[in-house]
Protein backbone atom coordinates (compact mmCIF):
# COMPACT_ATOMS: atom_id res chain seq x y z
CA UNK A 1 0.00 0.00 0.00
CA UNK A 2 1.71 3.37 -0.74
CA UNK A 3 1.86 6.09 1.88
CA UNK A 4 0.65 9.52 1.36
CA UNK A 5 2.46 11.82 0.81
CA UNK A 6 3.04 14.62 4.06
CA UNK A 7 0.41 17.34 3.99
CA UNK A 8 1.96 21.50 4.92
CA UNK A 9 0.30 20.61 8.24
CA UNK A 10 1.99 17.40 8.76
CA UNK A 11 5.79 19.40 7.76
CA UNK A 12 4.69 22.29 10.33
CA UNK A 13 3.99 19.76 12.71
CA UNK A 14 7.39 18.49 12.55
CA UNK A 15 9.27 21.00 12.24
CA UNK A 16 7.66 22.42 15.42
CA UNK A 17 8.81 19.18 17.05
CA UNK A 18 12.33 19.55 15.63
CA UNK A 19 12.92 23.04 17.09
CA UNK A 20 10.63 23.05 20.28
CA UNK A 21 11.68 19.54 21.20
CA UNK A 22 9.79 18.04 25.04
CA UNK A 23 8.01 20.93 26.26
CA UNK A 24 8.84 22.30 29.93
CA UNK A 25 7.74 24.40 32.28
CA UNK A 26 8.64 27.87 31.49
CA UNK A 27 11.32 29.21 34.11
CA UNK A 28 13.03 32.88 34.37
CA UNK A 29 16.40 30.97 33.73
CA UNK A 30 17.94 27.91 32.35
CA UNK A 31 20.82 26.38 33.85
CA UNK A 32 22.61 24.21 30.69
CA UNK A 33 24.78 21.95 32.88
CA UNK A 34 27.21 18.83 32.01
CA UNK A 35 30.51 19.33 29.65
CA UNK A 36 30.08 20.63 25.94
CA UNK A 37 27.16 22.51 26.27
CA UNK A 38 27.69 25.88 24.09
CA UNK A 39 25.02 28.86 24.34
CA UNK A 40 24.20 31.22 21.63
CA UNK A 41 21.81 33.84 20.84
CA UNK A 42 20.34 33.46 17.89
CA UNK A 43 18.70 37.20 17.57
CA UNK A 44 17.57 36.95 13.81
CA UNK A 45 15.10 34.02 14.81
CA UNK A 46 14.20 35.36 17.69
CA UNK A 47 15.53 32.00 20.06
CA UNK A 48 18.43 30.63 22.25
CA UNK A 49 20.98 27.96 20.12
CA UNK A 50 22.08 25.03 22.54
CA UNK A 51 25.10 23.26 20.55
CA UNK A 52 26.30 19.68 21.85
CA UNK A 53 29.52 18.49 21.02
CA UNK A 54 28.72 14.90 21.98
CA UNK A 55 25.85 15.49 19.70
CA UNK A 56 26.88 16.13 16.18
CA UNK A 57 30.21 14.22 16.62
CA UNK A 58 32.16 11.83 18.82
CA UNK A 59 35.17 12.01 17.57
CA UNK A 60 38.08 14.66 17.97
CA UNK A 61 42.10 14.41 17.01
CA UNK A 62 44.55 16.40 19.46
CA UNK A 63 47.72 17.30 18.80
CA UNK A 64 49.99 16.59 22.02
CA UNK A 65 53.30 17.38 20.28
CA UNK A 66 56.46 18.38 22.58
CA UNK A 67 58.13 17.01 25.68
CA UNK A 68 61.37 16.59 26.87
CA UNK A 69 63.63 13.64 28.85
CA UNK A 70 63.53 14.27 32.58
CA UNK A 71 60.91 16.36 32.99
CA UNK A 72 56.83 15.83 33.16
CA UNK A 73 55.35 17.50 30.21
CA UNK A 74 50.93 17.51 30.82
CA UNK A 75 48.50 18.28 28.55
CA UNK A 76 45.47 19.20 29.96
CA UNK A 77 42.18 18.92 27.99
CA UNK A 78 39.22 21.02 27.60
CA UNK A 79 36.04 20.67 29.15
CA UNK A 80 34.86 20.96 24.89
CA UNK A 81 37.59 18.08 24.70
CA UNK A 82 36.65 15.71 27.25
CA UNK A 83 32.66 15.50 25.98
CA UNK A 84 34.14 13.66 22.64
CA UNK A 85 33.93 9.88 23.04
CA UNK A 86 36.51 8.93 21.11
CA UNK A 87 39.92 10.96 21.41
CA UNK A 88 42.56 10.31 18.73
CA UNK A 89 46.15 11.83 20.39
CA UNK A 90 48.38 12.88 17.78
CA UNK A 91 51.85 14.38 17.03
CA UNK A 92 55.67 13.82 17.58
CA UNK A 93 56.21 13.30 21.54
CA UNK A 94 59.85 12.59 23.52
CA UNK A 95 59.69 10.88 26.68
CA UNK A 96 56.14 10.73 28.62
CA UNK A 97 53.12 13.30 27.90
CA UNK A 98 50.43 13.30 30.19
CA UNK A 99 47.16 13.50 29.48
CA UNK A 100 44.27 15.07 32.14
CA UNK A 101 40.90 14.22 30.77
CA UNK A 102 37.66 16.79 32.87
CA UNK A 103 35.79 13.34 34.74
CA UNK A 104 32.46 13.16 35.03
CA UNK A 105 30.33 9.99 36.74
CA UNK A 106 29.70 7.33 34.58
CA UNK A 107 31.09 8.47 31.68
CA UNK A 108 33.72 6.47 29.22
CA UNK A 109 36.56 7.15 26.48
CA UNK A 110 38.22 5.54 24.06
CA UNK A 111 41.29 7.26 23.87
CA UNK A 112 43.79 6.44 20.74
CA UNK A 113 47.57 6.81 20.39
CA UNK A 114 48.50 7.95 16.96
CA UNK A 115 51.52 9.81 18.55
CA UNK A 116 55.02 9.57 16.47
CA UNK A 117 58.55 9.83 18.47
CA UNK A 118 59.78 7.58 21.23
CA UNK A 119 57.67 7.90 24.68
CA UNK A 120 54.13 6.77 26.82
CA UNK A 121 51.15 8.56 26.66
CA UNK A 122 49.51 8.63 30.25
CA UNK A 123 45.88 9.59 31.00
CA UNK A 124 44.68 10.67 34.36
CA UNK A 125 42.46 13.10 35.59
CA UNK A 126 42.70 16.32 37.24
CA UNK A 127 41.20 14.91 41.06
CA UNK A 128 41.96 11.64 41.06
CA UNK A 129 45.21 9.81 41.28
CA UNK A 130 45.34 6.95 38.83
CA UNK A 131 47.20 6.59 35.77
CA UNK A 132 46.98 4.67 32.43
CA UNK A 133 49.79 4.74 29.82
CA UNK A 134 48.66 3.61 26.53
CA UNK A 135 51.28 2.69 24.04
CA UNK A 136 51.82 3.96 20.31
CA UNK A 137 49.53 2.46 18.25
CA UNK A 138 47.35 1.32 20.93
CA UNK A 139 43.79 2.35 22.10
CA UNK A 140 42.15 2.09 25.58
CA UNK A 141 38.76 2.38 26.83
CA UNK A 142 38.67 4.02 30.43
CA UNK A 143 35.60 4.86 32.62
CA UNK A 144 35.29 7.72 35.05
CA UNK A 145 33.67 7.20 38.27
CA UNK A 146 33.64 11.00 39.12
CA UNK A 147 36.89 11.52 40.39
CA UNK A 148 39.30 9.04 38.46
CA UNK A 149 40.16 7.19 35.32
CA UNK A 150 39.90 3.14 35.64
CA UNK A 151 40.25 0.79 33.12
CA UNK A 152 36.34 0.12 31.26
CA UNK A 153 33.60 0.09 33.01
CA UNK A 154 33.39 -1.63 36.29
CA UNK A 155 32.47 -5.35 36.72
CA UNK A 156 29.79 -6.71 39.21
CA UNK A 157 33.44 -7.15 41.86
CA UNK A 158 34.46 -3.59 41.64
CA UNK A 159 36.68 -1.08 39.27
CA UNK A 160 39.68 -2.87 37.46
CA UNK A 161 43.25 -0.72 38.88
CA UNK A 162 44.83 0.37 36.02
CA UNK A 163 47.90 -0.96 35.22
CA UNK A 164 50.84 1.78 35.37
CA UNK A 165 54.06 2.85 33.50
CA UNK A 166 57.48 1.68 34.23
CA UNK A 167 59.67 3.54 36.56
CA UNK A 168 62.52 2.95 34.52
CA UNK A 169 62.21 2.13 30.52
CA UNK A 170 65.27 1.97 28.32
CA UNK A 171 63.77 1.09 24.72
CA UNK A 172 67.33 1.00 23.38
CA UNK A 173 66.75 2.48 19.82
CA UNK A 174 68.64 5.43 19.78
CA UNK A 175 71.26 6.66 16.73
CA UNK A 176 74.54 4.43 17.15
CA UNK A 177 76.58 6.03 19.88
CA UNK A 178 74.14 7.79 21.01
CA UNK A 179 72.71 7.61 24.98
CA UNK A 180 70.82 5.04 25.98
CA UNK A 181 67.99 7.06 27.44
CA UNK A 182 65.52 6.47 30.05
CA UNK A 183 62.31 7.09 29.02
CA UNK A 184 60.56 5.60 32.23
CA UNK A 185 58.66 7.82 35.02
CA UNK A 186 62.08 8.56 37.09
CA UNK A 187 63.69 11.04 35.41
CA UNK A 188 67.58 11.38 35.20
CA UNK A 189 68.28 7.83 34.95
CA UNK A 190 70.15 7.50 31.35
CA UNK A 191 72.98 4.77 30.72
CA UNK A 192 74.99 7.02 29.47
CA UNK A 193 77.04 7.11 25.84
CA UNK A 194 77.29 3.99 24.38
CA UNK A 195 80.66 2.47 24.66
CA UNK A 196 82.10 -0.27 22.48
CA UNK A 197 80.27 -2.66 25.18
CA UNK A 198 77.19 -1.39 23.29
CA UNK A 199 75.98 -0.48 19.87
CA UNK A 200 73.56 -0.08 18.09
CA UNK A 201 72.44 -2.43 15.16
CA UNK A 202 68.94 -3.18 12.99
CA UNK A 203 67.89 -6.25 13.78
CA UNK A 204 64.59 -5.87 15.74
CA UNK A 205 60.57 -5.94 14.81
CA UNK A 206 59.18 -3.27 13.27
CA UNK A 207 62.38 -1.82 11.64
CA UNK A 208 63.56 -0.38 15.40
CA UNK A 209 67.10 -1.02 16.25
CA UNK A 210 68.35 -2.37 19.38
CA UNK A 211 71.36 -2.98 21.78
CA UNK A 212 74.03 -5.67 20.74
CA UNK A 213 76.24 -6.56 23.61
CA UNK A 214 79.28 -7.59 22.27
CA UNK A 215 81.58 -7.43 25.20
CA UNK A 216 81.24 -6.63 28.85
CA UNK A 217 78.90 -4.73 30.62
CA UNK A 218 79.31 -1.37 32.04
CA UNK A 219 77.48 0.58 35.33
CA UNK A 220 74.56 2.79 35.06
CA UNK A 221 71.94 4.74 36.70
CA UNK A 222 71.38 4.59 40.56
CA UNK A 223 67.75 4.84 40.90
CA UNK A 224 66.19 2.42 42.89
CA UNK A 225 62.48 1.35 43.04
CA UNK A 226 60.50 2.87 45.50
CA UNK A 227 57.88 0.27 46.27
CA UNK A 228 58.75 -3.19 47.84
CA UNK A 229 57.48 -5.43 44.89
CA UNK A 230 59.36 -5.73 41.90
CA UNK A 231 59.60 -6.39 38.01
CA UNK A 232 62.12 -6.53 35.38
CA UNK A 233 61.22 -7.72 32.42
CA UNK A 234 62.43 -6.63 28.72
CA UNK A 235 63.14 -8.76 24.96
CA UNK A 236 66.46 -10.34 24.09
CA UNK A 237 67.87 -12.40 21.51
CA UNK A 238 70.45 -14.97 22.72
CA UNK A 239 73.81 -14.82 20.72
CA UNK A 240 75.20 -17.85 22.98
CA UNK A 241 73.68 -20.48 24.89
CA UNK A 242 76.46 -21.78 26.70
CA UNK A 243 78.16 -18.82 28.91
CA UNK A 244 76.03 -17.08 32.08
CA UNK A 245 75.39 -13.66 32.20
CA UNK A 246 73.20 -11.15 32.96
CA UNK A 247 70.41 -9.30 30.79
CA UNK A 248 69.71 -6.59 33.50
CA UNK A 249 71.00 -6.73 37.21
CA UNK A 250 71.94 -4.98 40.47
CA UNK A 251 74.98 -4.42 40.84
CA UNK A 252 76.64 -3.82 44.36
CA UNK A 253 80.63 -3.37 45.43
CA UNK A 254 80.84 -5.90 41.55
CA UNK A 255 78.15 -8.36 42.86
CA UNK A 256 75.18 -8.67 40.80
CA UNK A 257 72.23 -9.32 43.55
CA UNK A 258 69.43 -8.53 42.15
CA UNK A 259 69.07 -9.56 37.58
CA UNK A 260 67.26 -11.64 35.13
CA UNK A 261 69.98 -13.45 34.08
CA UNK A 262 70.62 -16.74 31.28
CA UNK A 263 72.35 -19.55 32.17
CA UNK A 264 72.68 -22.22 29.30
CA UNK A 265 69.70 -20.97 27.50
CA UNK A 266 67.96 -21.03 30.43
CA UNK A 267 66.71 -18.11 32.37
CA UNK A 268 67.20 -16.90 35.94
CA UNK A 269 65.19 -14.19 38.31
CA UNK A 270 66.95 -13.70 41.33
CA UNK A 271 65.94 -10.76 43.95
CA UNK A 272 68.43 -9.68 47.00
CA UNK A 273 67.45 -11.43 50.55
CA UNK A 274 64.73 -13.60 48.85
CA UNK A 275 65.86 -16.05 46.52
CA UNK A 276 65.71 -17.44 43.07
CA UNK A 277 63.17 -18.81 40.35
CA UNK A 278 64.57 -20.84 37.40
CA UNK A 279 62.51 -21.55 34.02
CA UNK A 280 62.02 -25.61 33.83
CA UNK A 281 64.59 -26.78 31.71
CA UNK A 282 62.20 -26.85 28.52
CA UNK A 283 61.91 -23.31 28.29
CA UNK A 284 65.45 -23.03 26.63
CA UNK A 285 66.07 -19.71 24.72
CA UNK A 286 66.79 -20.22 20.89
CA UNK A 287 69.45 -18.47 19.63
CA UNK A 288 68.51 -15.88 17.12
CA UNK A 289 64.39 -15.67 18.05
CA UNK A 290 63.44 -12.85 20.19
CA UNK A 291 61.93 -13.71 23.48
CA UNK A 292 60.47 -11.96 26.19
CA UNK A 293 61.71 -12.67 29.57
CA UNK A 294 59.80 -11.38 32.87
CA UNK A 295 60.46 -11.94 36.54
CA UNK A 296 57.93 -10.99 39.27
CA UNK A 297 58.32 -10.69 43.11
CA UNK A 298 55.44 -10.40 45.17
CA UNK A 299 56.51 -9.17 48.51
CA UNK A 300 53.75 -9.77 50.61
CA UNK A 301 53.86 -13.74 50.22
CA UNK A 302 57.57 -13.78 49.01
CA UNK A 303 56.44 -15.80 45.46
CA UNK A 304 58.76 -15.46 42.63
CA UNK A 305 57.80 -15.99 39.19
CA UNK A 306 59.19 -16.14 36.10
CA UNK A 307 57.69 -16.12 32.43
CA UNK A 308 58.83 -16.73 28.71
CA UNK A 309 56.53 -15.52 25.49
CA UNK A 310 53.86 -14.86 28.18
CA UNK A 311 54.15 -18.25 29.67
CA UNK A 312 54.42 -18.76 33.40
CA UNK A 313 57.42 -20.86 33.50
CA UNK A 314 58.44 -21.33 37.47
CA UNK A 315 57.99 -20.34 40.35
CA UNK A 316 59.61 -20.19 44.19
CA UNK A 317 57.93 -18.98 47.74
CA UNK A 318 59.22 -17.12 50.22
CA UNK A 319 59.21 -15.63 53.31
CA UNK A 320 58.71 -12.20 51.67
CA UNK A 321 60.06 -9.08 52.67
CA UNK A 322 61.56 -5.53 50.63
CA UNK A 323 64.39 -6.21 48.05
CA UNK A 324 67.87 -4.68 49.63
CA UNK A 325 69.04 -1.76 47.12
CA UNK A 326 71.60 -0.37 49.38
CA UNK A 327 74.39 1.12 47.43
CA UNK A 328 74.83 0.38 44.26
CA UNK A 329 73.50 0.43 40.30
CA UNK A 330 71.51 -0.95 37.46
CA UNK A 331 73.79 -2.76 35.15
CA UNK A 332 73.31 -4.13 31.42
CA UNK A 333 75.36 -7.57 30.43
CA UNK A 334 77.50 -8.56 32.32
CA UNK A 335 80.88 -6.68 33.41
CA UNK A 336 84.12 -8.41 32.40
CA UNK A 337 82.86 -11.19 30.32
CA UNK A 338 83.19 -11.52 26.46
CA UNK A 339 80.51 -12.29 23.46
CA UNK A 340 78.82 -11.83 21.68
CA UNK A 341 76.24 -12.24 24.12
CA UNK A 342 73.28 -11.17 21.63
CA UNK A 343 70.64 -8.15 21.24
CA UNK A 344 68.37 -6.47 24.11
CA UNK A 345 65.46 -4.56 23.39
CA UNK A 346 62.82 -2.27 25.51
CA UNK A 347 64.21 -3.46 29.11
CA UNK A 348 62.09 -1.89 31.85
CA UNK A 349 61.92 -2.19 35.70
CA UNK A 350 58.20 -1.44 37.82
CA UNK A 351 57.89 -1.27 41.23
CA UNK A 352 54.26 -2.31 41.24
CA UNK A 353 52.50 -5.93 40.46
CA UNK A 354 50.11 -3.45 38.67
CA UNK A 355 52.33 -3.78 35.56
CA UNK A 356 51.36 -5.04 31.92
CA UNK A 357 51.43 -9.37 32.25
CA UNK A 358 53.88 -10.95 30.06
CA UNK A 359 51.37 -12.03 28.13
CA UNK A 360 49.92 -8.63 27.12
CA UNK A 361 54.16 -8.05 25.83
CA UNK A 362 54.36 -11.24 23.63
CA UNK A 363 50.97 -11.67 22.60
CA UNK A 364 49.60 -8.18 21.81
CA UNK A 365 53.08 -6.10 22.34
CA UNK A 366 53.35 -3.37 24.22
CA UNK A 367 56.01 -1.79 21.94
CA UNK A 368 56.26 -3.96 19.23
CA UNK A 369 52.90 -3.45 17.46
Amino acid sequence: MTQPLPTALDQLLVKAVQDNGTLVPTRQAINFTGVGAVVTDDAANNRTNVSIAGGTSTRTSISIAGGSLGTTTTTTLTALQSAFNIIELTGAILGNIYVQVVVTNGVSWTFRNLTTGVGYVILQSSTGTNQIPVGQGQSVTVYSDGTDLWLSCPPASGLIAPMVAPILWWPGNEASGGTLHNYGTTASSDFGTLTNFYTNVAGAPAGELCVEMIGGGASGPTTTPTASDLVLCCWVQLGLTSSTYNILSWNVSSSDVTYLQVASGVPKFTVAGQGTVTATNDQILNPGTWHHVMGRYNHSNGQMLIYIDGNYTGATPGGGGTPTWSGGGWHLGTPGGSGPYGKIQDVRVYDTLNAPSSDQFYRRGMRWN
